[in-house]
């Protein structure tokens, strides 16, 4: 069996049972589609005849030649020496391990990788819990005396399929008592470096997952780092063994980070809020064919450097850390107030009950915008009004009271990107077109509703006044 496939204008051909990997030319990669290692039925007078409108004559046969040179040395169309072992004998030998693929789909999609083209048919598929269930129960019935049994997952994006590998694992452990056996999922004391960026990692989920990697017997803990594609990808980390609550790290070598004020080139104090700029080696030369998008985004400041605004904003303590705070443009404005959304979902994350959340910005009346809070709780999840009030209560300790979301809404899931990140445009499109209207019979109504929410006792003077 071999698998070929094609990335950044290269030819990969991998001889799956010898292992061996090779680069090939376009002609011999054509010509490889209409062999399947038969050289006595797929003969070269049959490759000329299928490729002799796109190629010389000779340059067909002199690839060809080389293929068959390739089978000869036992690096191509290689013998499957697997199948000899699948004897009646080895098929009821006791069995201890198993690897399920639960995810034959990435959120990536590249186009060298089985997970995208490798469908053998199927398409991209997600395995069914009832099916991992399955192999669980095969694996235990076919274990014999073996009391330790092992089980990996993998795929194109495991993660995709996640709630079922969490299933799996469960169901596997409700059998262990039953049968004897001890299942072995991760033990992953050989791991010592995880890394998280491409979008926010709130404090509370940065906590759960560490004590996850502890609890697995991993002596390290998730380092977050921060980049753009702007600048070639990370361009700040956190160092090992220095964390700070909420930090992303400090900047590279030869890489600077400030923080200026929204819509300026000026530098504000530590501690402060303000846009995250940098420069440094990596910095792109600009946006292809988009003179006005580069020179918002590329600016030449008074030291003489060219500085990329990022459009995220962050704060930088006295001793160089960077917190970021989120995208300026999920900034939610209410009553003059600045409100960040990852501030609401890093409270409502801690929440037990909470898998994951999503703070927008949805119009209202007489605030501008308010917030609202789209939550994806855990599946074991009952009570989901009781639950309702206890997140409330958790933000209402937690939080100010401008920054309290003014609507709460469950979901099975949210919507994503290619890439994994939560797609918060699509629920700010999704509020859109529900053209939500409040209307109130008459001044009195709105009035009231101003007062019960209002928190400045000089606002609510005011509106007294203006009433009478």
């Amino acid at each position: 069996m071999i698998h070929k496939y094609k990335f950044r204008d290269t030819n990969f051909v991998i001889d799956g049972n010898s292992g061996a990997i090779h680069v090939v030319d376009d002609i011999s990669y054509d010509i490889l589609d209409y062999l399947d290692g038969n050289f006595f039925d797929y003969t070269c007078g049959y490759v000329l005849q299928k490729l002799r409108d796109k190629y010389k004559k000779e340059d067909i046969i002199e690839a060809y030649n080389d293929i068959f040179k390739m089978y000869k040395s036992g690096k191509l169309f290689s013998e499957d020496i697997h199948g000899k072992l699948a004897t009646e004998e080895n098929l009821n030998s006791p069995i201890k391990s198993v690897c399920l693929n639960v995810s034959h789909d990435c959120n990536m999609q590249c186009k060298y990788c089985f997970a995208a083209e490798g469908d053998f048919g199927c398409g991209r598929e997600l395995m069914p819990l009832e099916t991992a269930k399955k192999a669980v129960d095969f694996v235990v019935a076919n274990s014999g005396n073996i009391h330790n049994l092992e089980m990996d997952f993998f795929g194109g994006e495991p993660l995709m399929n996640f709630e079922v590998v969490k299933e799996t694992v469960k169901y596997a452990r409700s059998l262990e008592g039953k049968y004897n056996k001890n299942f072995r999922f991760m033990k992953l004391d050989y791991l010592t470096c995880v890394i998280s960026g491409g979008d926010s990692l709130s404090i509370e989920l940065k906590k759960k997952f560490d004590e996850w990697l502890s609890k697995h017997h991993s002596p390290t803990t998730i380092r977050e780092g921060y980049g753009l594609t702007e600048c070639c990808a990370a361009s700040c980390f956190t160092p090992l063994n220095n964390y700070r609550p909420g930090s992303i790290g400090i900047p590279y070598p030869d890489m600077y980070y400030k923080i200026v004020g929204e819509g300026t080139e000026k530098e504000v104090p530590y501690g402060n809020e303000g846009e995250i700029v940098i420069t440094g080696p990596t910095v792109m030369a600009g946006y292809i064919n988009n003179k006005k998008e580069t020179k918002s985004t590329l600016k030449k400041h008074k030291d003489g450097r060219i500085w990329l605004h990022t459009g995220d904003s962050g704060v930088m303590d006295k001793d160089g850390f960077i917190y970021f705070k989120g995208r300026l443009k999920r900034m939610i404005i209410t009553s003059g107030y600045c409100v960040y959304p990852g501030m609401i979902e890093n409270v409502i994350d801690s929440h037990p009950s909470v898998k994951m959340s999503c703070v927008i910005g949805i119009p209202h009346p007489y605030k501008v915008t308010v917030a609202k809070a789209f939550i994806v709780l855990k599946k074991d999840v009952k009570d989901k009004e009781a639950i309702l009030d206890s997140i409330k209560g958790l933000v209402e300790r937690n939080l100010a009271r401008f920054s309290w979301p003014y609507e709460y809404e469950f979901r099975d899931e949210l919507p994503k990107t290619l890439v994994g990140k939560v797609a918060y445009n699509v629920l700010i499109q999704e509020e859109k077109m529900k053209k939500k209207t409040i209307v109130y019979e008459n001044s009195e109504e709105l009035l009231e509703q101003v007062l019960d929410e209002s928190e400045s006792d000089e606002l609510i003077d005011k509106l007294k006044v203006d009433k009478k």
